[in-house]
């Protein structure tokens, strides 16, 4: 598995107004197009890329609550998944592998040992040819 780079940032807000409008006027991102994920947001893109994921914080995700405002995730994209879940479970790390809800990517996300919520994506294709199965498809 080799990191291919930053995929995104995730950030949770309970002002998503104020939250897309800073982003829009200071920082000159803008809204695109993003899944259909359960809870309410926004995706922020420069170029065709969308860098910063927005969401709604204080609201209960499967059944575990997801932290208040501020910074959630660092995503990385990668070049397959095999790889990264063998080294995770031969190092006794527990992780969620699941969809995206357009099923185009694969989602790995576990935490640091300072607590840091990390999320890898890489291509469902290339996982469906590594062998690795995605639960809830």
């Amino acid at each position: 598995m080799e990191v291919k780079g930053l995929h995104h940032v995730n950030i949770r807000t309970t002002d998503l107004a104020e939250t897309q409008k800073f982003y829009e006027d200071i920082v000159g991102l803008y809204v695109g197009p993003r899944p259909n994920f359960a809870g309410a947001g926004i995706w922020l893109y420069a170029g065709d890329h969308p860098w910063v994921h927005v969401s709604m914080a204080n609201v209960a995700t499967g059944g575990q609550d997801v932290p208040d405002e501020g910074f959630n995730h660092i995503a990385f994209s990668v070049s397959g998944m095999k790889e990264l879940t063998d080294k995770l479970e031969s190092n006794g790390i527990e992780y969620e592998l699941r969809a995206s809800p357009d099923r185009g990517l694969a989602q790995l996300f576990f935490d640091d040992p300072s607590g840091v919520n990390l999320e890898f994506t890489c291509p469902m294709d290339v996982v469906d040819a590594e062998g690795v199965e995605v639960p809830n498809r």
